[in-house]
């Protein structure tokens, strides 16, 4: 383990951390509004996977009075183009690589206050009677807020249905992303490939459950489904798929709380694969014995077409009914505080196995809560595959499972000649294999 960190570490001394941020705001309707302000005193970037479809970014900043009533007067098509430039604060200069962050955000002013009820003009900003003092040049407002891409936001507005023919769900995913415009989509292989002579999405389905609807009508993976909007991208993928096929990985190594201060940076990038060293506190919870035990090992269903074409038949002994109604989903280990023995539970009449055993994986899965020290925002993706490493007691264990939640918290650090520089704190949630019930 310390000799896979510190090769990490080693190699991690010439990558930049540190950055300057700026926020111009604009106007999509007033093409005269324009404010940029001078200083940001902190960002956060929430990219929550398991609960939301896009990012949501928070930021704070200070304006003059009059800056502040145009944002107040703009506020209902505020818009903010972020850039992120890397500065090498040895040499105090701007590098390129990596290359700039450009992102647009639609903005939501929070707590929005109207300043002409609160002060009289001439406190706030000079008059012909009163003017310019110091106190009119020092005064600042407040500002927070609330972001989220752009693009994602046009999405959201828009409602989805439609009728289909002879389509399977892979097809029909990658329509869904052409309807939208979206340019870029990454989907993971459906597990089913069914072709269904009729599908039919009904009327007021969104971006925001359309592909729940998907996964619960007709079923997309074994696995549960996720599905989240960044960067000109839409991601769908198996969000409980503790051994993700796909082509960039996050491997993580757990290193002693506080371990290695001072560092620089605590990660080493290639073209696919980041790693990453984690020296803060670490929260784990599993999940799967307490899952087995309270809500099942396995689920025992109807399937529905049975009950319409085959439940039973007449032969000339009299009504016979089918012993083939009925489907059995479990785990490969039932994970129940006994060994071998397996807690069934009845679930509703379905032909739908890929949501019934979706249920089950959700809960046979590790969390791990960790964070990382010197980040580079944007870095992580959804459904990013990670390999978690520990020590155990002298003993090299590693763990696969996939990236549930990442939030980045920007702060600034210091002011250069290239101007305020800023880093990034991670803090992430793993889903990992549960090593319980072997």
């Amino acid at each position: 383990m310390n000799e896979a960190i510190n090769s990490i570490l080693a190699s991690a001394h010439t990558t930049a951390t540190e950055f300057n941020i700026s926020i111009t705001l604009t106007s999509a309707d007033n093409p005269k509004f324009i404010v940029v302000p001078l200083f940001i005193e902190e960002m956060t970037i929430t990219e929550d996977y398991s609960n939301a479809y896009a990012e949501v970014v928070t930021v704070k900043f200070t304006v003059s009075p009059l800056e502040y009533e145009l944002i107040f007067k703009n506020m209902k098509d505020l818009l903010a183009a972020v850039t992120i430039v890397y500065i090498d604060a040895q040499h105090s200069k701007l590098v390129f690589d990596p290359p700039p962050i450009n992102r647009k955000y639609k903005a939501i002013l929070k707590n929005p206050q109207n300043l002409s009820t609160k002060f009289t003009t001439g406190s706030l900003r000079p008059t012909i009677d009163q003017p310019k003092t110091e106190q009119h040049v020092s005064a600042r407002i407040p500002v927070e807020l609330q972001m989220i891409e752009y693009e994602a936001y046009v999405i959201r507005q828009q409602q989805f249905h439609a009728m289909f023919s002879n389509t399977n769900v892979q097809a029909l995913i990658n329509h869904i992303a052409k309807v939208y415009n979206i340019p870029r989509l990454y989907l993971v292989k459906p597990d089913n490939t069914h072709t269904w002579s009729n599908i039919v999405i009904p009327p007021g389905k969104s971006i925001s459950d359309i592909f729940d609807f998907i996964q619960v009508t007709y079923g997309v993976y074994m696995k549960g489904i996720e599905f989240f909007y960044t960067d000109k991208t839409l991601y769908v993928y198996p969000p409980y798929e503790m051994r993700p096929v796909i082509p960039y990985t996050a491997n993580i190594f757990n290193a002693p709380e506080g371990a290695y201060s001072g560092s620089r940076a605590y990660h080493a990038t290639d073209s696919k694969n980041i790693s990453i060293v984690s020296t803060t506190s670490v929260d784990t919870k599993d999940l799967a014995v307490s899952s087995a035990e309270n809500t099942g090992s396995s689920k025992s269903f109807i399937r529905a077409s049975q009950l319409i074409d085959n439940f039973s038949g007449l032969t000339q002994a009299g009504v016979r009914v089918s012993h083939n109604n009925s489907l059995t989903v479990s785990g490969r280990n039932s994970r129940t505080m006994t060994r071998n023995a397996n807690n069934d539970r009845y679930g509703k009449t379905t032909d739908n196995i890929f949501h019934e055993a979706s249920e089950l994986a959700k809960w046979n899965a590790t969390l791990v809560k960790l964070g990382w020290l010197q980040a580079v925002p944007y870095v992580l993706r959804p459904g990013h595959a990670v390999k978690y490493a520990y020590d155990d007691n002298g003993i090299f264990v590693s763990k696969s499972g996939i990236l549930e939640v990442v939030v980045y918290k920007i702060a600034h650090q210091r002011r250069l000649d290239v101007g305020n520089t800023y880093s990034c704190r991670a803090d992430m949630r793993l889903r990992v294999e549960s090593d319980l019930g072997k």
